[in-house]
């Protein structure tokens, strides 16, 4: 169970990291915190399981974000790009 919160944790994460800034992280982790605990106390999980997971969820979670934010850095310095499609990506993208 915990390795697929991981995993799905951290595609969220990656998606985020590719289309939003830091500060998105927030809302991500006070919403991932709540379902954690709704969901550990749905299930009867012991305090620790529920930490653990919580814990788990919130580290995988940053490490998404920073694996998809490199993905979109890298997409901008990529050298066989077209002078208009890097002019396109600068002004779509959400890093500044």
């Amino acid at each position: 169970m915990m390795l697929l919160i991981a995993m799905t944790v951290m595609l969220i994460g990656a998606v985020l990291g590719l289309r939003f800034k830091v500060f998105v992280l927030l809302p991500a982790t006070v919403l991932s915190s709540a379902a954690n605990l709704c969901a550990g106390i749905a299930h009867s999980d012991s305090p620790w399981s529920i930490l653990l997971t919580t814990a788990l969820a919130l580290a995988t979670l940053q490490m998404g974000y920073l694996a998809g934010s490199v993905v979109n850095a890298s997409a901008m310095t990529r050298p066989g790009l077209s002078r208009w499609r890097k002019v396109w990506l600068a002004r779509h993208s959400p890093i500044p």
